[in-house]
């Protein structure tokens, strides 16, 4: 049972007219009854609202279905849409859950893939790693450790990477060339020009290995790429004292400013704001 219910609702930031993510609000509480209720339709918010049942249940409206949300088990829904939810009047129990809410027309590939894999509901452990991590960022917010937009800014991204590998990373399902194909860029990413290359070893075109990988997998393998290098950059940042331009170049970029762009494309900061952040 939740003793100390807690929400907040972060301050607007006037001097960023379009920031790659926002962080509306989280909390973890406990409704009941017919005052907590939410018709997405018309609300005046562009954004995902990810909310994981902790106790009790609660309802999700999808369109003209309607599904009970137990525990363990968490909606993900962007806002607005044709959705609602609300208490369980016919069970008369306290509906416990964490939420998050978040605003970011770039994450709507992210939420695309997520959902396309899993649908609006999916279960998940308490101790799974997003849901660890949605209760650390509560933690953190009530402890009065997250101050300023970069830090919301970027737990809110490192949230739904953990949310997205959680669902899309089942590598031992993929097949064997697929398997062949991520161990490659894993060990090559920094000299990779790019994936002609890789198509060329297996004799295939380019557009036939991009379908196939994109089939197992969710992502193009140059989309997996980016996220390897980016991957790798984020340990480099943080494990050494190595310049922008230096890590850039062991990652496979050549050119600082672009990899600065496909850095703060992916993360949601420079490197040296990442870098600042992390130390």
């Amino acid at each position: 049972m939740i003793e100390n219910p807690y929400s907040y609702v972060f301050p607007f930031v006037p001097e960023l007219t379009k920031p790659i993510v926002s962080l509306i609000s989280v909390g973890i509480e406990y409704r009941m009854g017919t005052e907590y209720y939410y018709d997405n339709k018309e609300r005046m918010l562009n954004g995902y609202l990810f909310q994981y049942t902790l106790s009790g249940s609660g309802i999700l409206c999808i369109g003209n279905n309607e599904y009970e949300i137990q525990p363990s088990q968490a909606f993900f829904i962007p806002i607005p849409s044709d959705t609602r939810y609300f208490c369980n009047l016919k069970k008369r129990e306290r509906w416990e859950f964490m939420y998050f809410l978040i605003q970011s027309d770039f994450l709507r590939e992210y939420y695309n893939l997520i959902v396309n894999k899993t649908s609006n509901i999916m279960t998940m452990d308490a101790d799974s790693a997003p849901i660890q991590f949605l209760q650390e960022i509560i933690n953190l917010t009530r402890n009065g450790h997250i101050t300023n937009f970069n830090t919301a800014s970027s737990l809110s991204f490192d949230f739904i990477n953990r949310l997205y590998y959680h669902f899309m990373d089942n590598s031992e399902n993929y097949s064997k060339r697929n398997r062949e194909i991520m161990h490659y860029i894993d060990y090559h990413f920094a000299d990779l020009d790019g994936i002609e290359k890789i198509a060329e070893m297996y004799n295939i075109s380019l557009s036939h290995l991009s379908r196939e990988f994109a089939r197992d997998t969710g992502i193009s393998p140059v989309k997996y790429l980016t996220r390897v290098r980016i991957k790798n950059a984020k340990r480099l940042l943080q494990t050494t004292q190595l310049s922008i331009s230096e890590i850039g170049k062991l990652c496979g970029y050549n050119q600082t400013n672009y990899f600065c762009k496909v850095f703060r494309e992916n993360v949601g900061q420079s490197p040296t704001q990442y870098r600042n952040y992390i130390n």
